[in-house]
Formats: structure tokens, sequence, C-alpha cells
């Protein structure tokens, strides 16, 4: 099992240094279709873009995004063998932040101001001071490029590899995280700690009746936005809470257009997770996190919590889902994805 590891400094700043220098190409026009964009504006020219420790982990080590609307001051053409610089650049809430960046990222940025596209400057990279630069990524109309010296072959291209249709998409909902975790979550890649054992299966039979009778069982209808593969070879959709993984189904066709019932499990917390898994159900290699559903709490006489037996409809979009070629392990603080709409939710009296 592959397992990612934190970046030393000093491969994090071999990424960064291989963002620099300036390209030197003459800009796009403003109708440049986006590959045109990412090549003009992350061009490597005639070097080697070099090792990398990979497009995602390095992003997830960003842990503050900026979006930047206009620039004040700023040192944009290296001397030498100097071309990071500081910089005065305004953010969309009209704040001035002071930055240190490198002057290959000046065309990209210059560029996209000019055409009205987002701008994103990743702060906080493990390795380095808080105020640098470590990357910078546009949002066009209708997708995403990074810019600096080699950012198509580092960033752009793996990114779309990774998540396809959906890359714009979770680009956007990482400039929102603000951790590591958080970051991981979005991206899909936190690390998978070996497990001890199996984690327990919640169904009657698995040998684990003791525990069951602790927990509440939720009814649950699904219905998925669009198949992800054809009967047992597509991904299984399933359940999950702290103490283990309840029943799974398939994501096919006939989820997707008549829906699919099935059993889940919660403790007093309430809180049911969704996710789905590989076509083998292997549970100690959990894929894609969607989402969490927060059940109805209640209070016995005793001021106890407890959840009464509750019948759950959700439809979850899967038209956006890339299945990573790693797995993630759940965590206690994982973002929302936002895959998951509750349709209706009956406590069974």
């Amino acid at each position: 099992m592959r397992r990612t590891t934190l970046m030393p400094a000093a491969v994090v700043m071999a990424m960064v240094t291989a963002l620099a220098a300036c390209a030197g190409a003459a800009a796009p026009p403003s109708d440049a279709s986006d590959s045109e964009l990412a090549a003009s504006f992350g061009s490597c020219g005639s070097d080697d873009p070099g090792e990398s420790s990979g497009a995602q982990s390095f992003l997830s080590t960003i842990t503050s995004w900026q979006q930047v609307t206009a620039v004040e001051d700023a040192v944009r053409q290296g001397k030498g063998d100097q071309h990071t610089y500081p910089a005065t650049m305004v953010t969309t809430s009209e704040s001035r932040i002071e930055v240190r960046i490198h002057d290959s990222f000046w065309p990209g940025i210059d560029w996209a101001l000019a055409h009205d596209d987002p701008v994103w400057i990743g702060l906080g990279v493990a390795g380095f001071d808080p105020d640098t630069v470590g990357t910078v990524m546009v949002l066009t109309p209708q997708d995403v490029f990074f810019a600096g010296r080699c950012a198509d072959d580092i960033f752009t291209k793996p990114v779309h590899a990774a998540y396809g249709a959906a890359t714009r998409d979770v680009m956007t909902r990482l400039t929102s995280a603000t951790t590591k975790t958080a970051a991981q979550a979005v991206l899909g890649t936190t690390p998978v700690p070996t497990p001890s054992d199996v984690p327990p299966i919640l169904a009657p039979g698995e040998g684990h009746d003791e525990l069951l009778a602790t927990l509440t069982s939720v009814s649950i209808h699904a219905t998925i936005s669009k198949a992800l593969g054809v009967g047992e070879t597509s991904p299984a959709l399933c359940t999950h809470i702290a103490a283990g993984w309840s029943d799974c189904i398939s994501t096919d066709d006939r989820t997707a257009t008549k829906g699919f019932d099935f059993t889940g499990y919660v403790d007093t917390d309430g809180k049911l997770e969704f996710w789905l898994l590989g076509e083998d159900t292997d549970v100690t290699k959990p894929l894609v996190y969607l989402g969490t559903v927060q059940l109805p709490i209640e209070r016995d006489p005793a001021n106890r919590k407890k959840i009464p037996p509750t019948s759950v409809s959700v439809a979850i979009d899967t038209a956006k889902i890339s299945i990573p070629d790693e797995p993630r392990s759940p965590a206690p603080d994982m973002a929302d994805p936002g895959y998951i709409h509750v349709e209706s939710m009956t406590p069974q009296r």
C-alpha cells in the first residue's frame, strides 16, 4: 500500500525553484484556449521540469489561498540569480498583503487580471516563509491553469489527469482549505495508515452482535446522478461510522435510475458517513469521501442521547467524482465535499 508522507523542506524548495524563471513567450490572445494559456504561462522552455513530489502532495501543504484583484507595487524582473522579490497585492476583501513572489509568475497574473479571470496565490507552503508565494492558480471561465515556469508540467497537467472534468470544481473547493487535513480531504489524498486489523463490518451475522446492540439502524434509499461502472465492477457505495462499516451497494445503472435500499448504523452522535470503496469493497482502502448525514438526536428520560430508528433518502452527485488511484482514511475533521443531498428524513415511531 502506498502512503503519503510529509515532504521535507528541501523537496518543497526544489518544486518552487523549478518554477523559477520567466517563460518569455508572447502573451496569448484573449480568445486563447485553456491549454494554450497553460502552455504559454507554464512552459518549461528548453529546460527539464525535473523531479517533483507530485502536484497533489505540494498543493496539500498550502495553508492560505488569497484571491488577488490588483497589484499595487512589485519588482517584476529578476537580476542575476535573484528572482524572488517583495510585492504588494490587493485581495477580494480589499485588504493589502505583502508577499514575496517569483518573477516567473507575473506573465500569467498580469494576463488573468487584464481579462478578469480569478487569480489565486498559495501561501504558507511547508518549509517557506509564510509570505512566500508557492504557486499561482488562475480560474478561467471553463477551466484552470497554473502560472510559472514549468507549472504546466508540474501542476496543470497532473491535476487534470487526476480530476478530469471535475478539475475546476476541485481546485475551487481547495481554495477554502486552511489546513493540510482539509486540503487532503478535498484532493482525496489523506494518508492511509496500515490497519492493525480489518474494521468491523456492521451487519447481522458478521460476529459483532454485541456492538450492533449499542447502535441504531438507519434505512437508506440512495440514488446517484451517474453510474460509475457496470454491476459488481462498479465502485461500492458504503456507509461508515467510527465503530466500523455498514452495508454497501453498487454504483451502477440500477442505482442511477431506480435507486437502491440498504441499511446503515449510527451511534449516539448520529453522524453517518458515505464513502466510495473499490469494486472489491476493501474497507481498509476507502477511496472517496462523499459526505456526512446528521441524524436527529433525542433524549431519553435519563437525559441520555439516543437516535430513533430513521429512514433517510439521499441523492448523490456522482457526475463530478473522479476515482483516485490511492486510498484514503476517515478523519474526524474532513471537509464536506458536498456530494450528498438529503431529500427526506423520517424518524420511525
